[in-house]
């Protein structure tokens, strides 16, 4: 007798066209998309949206750098992916601690993740830019 492995096999899972194939409380369930149609998100999900987009952009172009892909290859545990790794660094808030502001400098500890290492391999520039996004001739 032979046994039957189609697409409602144990190892099946995803969608196909507006159909979700997916397991929920350990049962295999179909059921449709949702419809998002109406649901209209907040201006701060929006925002969320807008910086995951930008995290995007920034791990393809890690991913696009070889010198910048072999950093991250170093700090991250076996099996996580360099593109993964770089979208997580991105979303991750800066920590400032004891800031003390005075004109146009800040003084105190600023802990960036993944800052000390490209201070110390060489690759870290500094820019500085006026109200329309020029760059500051002299520094």
């Amino acid at each position: 007798m032979k046994k039957y492995k189609g697409p409602m096999a144990d190892d099946f899972t995803g969608r196909i066209g507006h159909i979700v194939v997916k397991r929920w409380m350990g049962i295999k369930v179909i059921t449709t998309c949702p419809d998002m149609s109406r649901v209209k998100p907040s201006a701060a999900q929006l925002q969320e949206k807008s910086r995951f987009k930008e995290a995007v952009a920034y791990a393809r172009s890690v991913l696009a750098d070889p010198r910048q892909a072999a950093v991250y290859k170093t700090k991250i545990p076996t099996g996580q992916s360099v593109y993964h790794a770089a979208i997580a660094e991105y979303m991750r808030k800066p920590e400032v601690k004891n800031p003390a502001i005075t004109s146009m400098f800040i003084k105190g500890d600023v802990s960036i993740p993944g800052l000390l290492e490209e201070i110390r391999s060489g690759e870290f520039k500094t820019r500085i830019l006026n109200k329309s996004k020029r760059v500051l001739k002299g520094f």
